[in-house]
């Protein structure tokens, strides 16, 4: 198995694995071209709390549904239908995501 860690570190271009929560943008670029069959579960875990600080769970969720609304251009209900969940469930799912990367980036900000 690959080390996501180092795997990061050389596609973003930073010096050390400790900087890469300072290049979240770059990291989730290619956190979206990345093929998690390649990585541990456990590592992908670890590094989604560490860069992002949020779960490697909720990330996934997040970019499903974002990825089906805004690049599909699929409505709740599509997207509720193919996830089997609730159309209100989608919508709420996504206005969370979206307030609680806003708040995760306003926070990730301020630090810097």
């Amino acid at each position: 198995m690959n080390d996501i860690f180092k795997d990061m570190q050389a596609k973003v271009g930073c010096e050390y694995i400790s900087d890469l929560p300072s290049y979240k943008r770059k990291v989730w670029q290619e956190m979206k071209r990345l093929n998690p069959a390649d990585y541990e579960e456990r590592q992908l875990e670890d590094f989604s709390k560490y860069v992002f600080g949020i779960s490697y769970q909720t990330l996934k969720d997040v970019m499903k549904i974002l990825l089906m609304y805004f690049f599909l251009g699929m409505s709740d209900t599509e997207i509720g239908d193919r996830l089997k969940i609730d159309r209100s469930t989608s919508f709420r799912s996504r206005k969370n995501s979206l307030e609680e990367i806003k708040k995760k980036l306003k926070e990730n900000m301020n630090d810097e």
